[in-house]
């Protein structure tokens, strides 16, 4: 998993506990972290394809936060595809059992 958490895709930043594995970015505008986001979700299904993992994509969500009011409560979704299936929007998701909102 060395690799994995190694890995720098451009303007995110990656975030591991256990078999937990967290990507972030920060920006000014949802696009930017999208932008910075999608290829992290890329690298990340590449190296579980190399690996031979399979990742719960059940328990994978996306979610962000926003001072932008054209962007609060789900106004706005970020969208990351993982390979041809786009990642479910979780505005209170749970990370590492505390309920983040």
């Amino acid at each position: 998993m060395d690799d994995l958490l190694d890995s720098d895709p451009q303007g995110s930043l990656v975030f591991a506990f256990a078999d937990d594995t967290t990507y972030a970015a920060q920006g000014c505008l949802l696009l930017e972290c999208e932008t910075a986001l999608q290829p992290a979700a890329d690298f990340l299904r590449s190296w579980c394809s190399i690996w031979k993992v399979s990742l719960s994509t059940s328990k994978s969500v996306v979610f962000y936060f926003s001072l932008d009011r054209c962007e609060t409560n789900g106004k706005a979704q970020p969208v990351i595809y993982f390979g041809p299936d786009k990642v479910l929007f979780e505005s209170t998701p749970q990370l590492l059992g505390v309920t983040v909102d």
